[in-house]
């Protein structure tokens, strides 16, 4: 596998761990704040709050993240088909004509 290859999926892998992780925050919380509703306690819902912004803050990292490899992929297959269209119409090697 080549090393951009075995970056995409380890950034997956990456990915996925801070995906789960950031499931468990959302699963605490919500079970939080249904203590704080049943039990009318105000200072557990305080905390539920308080806690949400990490979870924001994860979410729009992951975001960041997923945009950023999937961004890369696209440029990497433009760049992999031009080589495969120059390679199909020069099977004699590859030549790199400028656009």
């Amino acid at each position: 596998m080549s090393v951009t290859r075995r970056r995409f999926h380890d950034e997956l892998d990456a990915l996925e761990v801070d995906i789960l992780a950031m499931g468990q925050l959302a699963e605490q919380a919500v079970g939080g704040a249904v203590e704080a509703l049943v039990g009318r306690d105000d200072a557990e819902a305080t905390a539920v709050i308080s806690a949400d912004d990490a979870i924001d803050d994860m979410y729009l990292s992951i975001e960041r993240r997923i945009l950023e490899l999937l961004a890369l992929q696209v440029v990497l297959d433009r760049v992999g088909q031009r080589y495969l269209v120059l390679d199909h119409e020069d099977p004699g090697g590859v030549s790199v004509h400028p656009d």
